[in-house]
């Protein structure tokens, strides 16, 4: 296999209907690869990309609805059902029917959910570490702020 020099990308050409949106080629391989790597550190924990996310949401604040994970993550409700029923199978969450709202489910992280959120700030500092690796701070404030710059204007246009 030939050695590519700092000039050259390891990953093949963009195809060539990816010429009009060179940017958004650009992030669809960034996520991929950000999320290749998120998988495999959270892997070690028993987690899978996105479960640390809900986790992270939970300890921030605790005893949250269902339908208050559906908002906070983003996603649609059979997903965050997906994934809670395999969390509270590993023991990491809890359910619970609300005392105030018999249609709604509260959970709840468990002890070891507790724990799990140490691993995850820890494996988080990897990933970021990884993700930014030999970046001047100046340009990682940059690109932070043209990430969330786009992510607003595109979630603008999604409202």
């Amino acid at each position: 296999m030939a050695r590519t020099t700092s000039k050259e990308s390891a990953l093949p050409s963009p195809p060539i209907l990816a010429a009009d949106g060179p940017v958004s080629y650009a992030l669809v391989r960034l996520a991929k690869a950000h999320r290749d790597v998120a998988g495999a550190l959270l892997r070690d924990i028993g987690l899978y990309p996105g479960q640390e996310l809900l986790l992270m949401h939970l300890r921030d604040r605790d005893e949250r609805t269902q339908a208050e994970l559906v908002r906070a993550l983003n996603l649609d409700p059979s997903t965050v059902t997906r994934m809670l029923a395999r969390l509270e199978e590993q023991g990491v969450v809890k359910q619970r029917a609300s005392s105030t709202d018999r249609r709604a489910v509260v959970v709840s992280l468990t002890p070891r959910g507790a724990k799990l959120c140490g691993d995850i700030r820890r494996l988080w500092t990897e990933l970021e570490a990884a993700t930014t690796q030999g970046m001047p701070k100046r340009d990682r404030d940059d690109v932070l702020r043209t990430l969330q710059r786009m992510a607003d204007r595109l979630a603008a246009e999604d409202a």
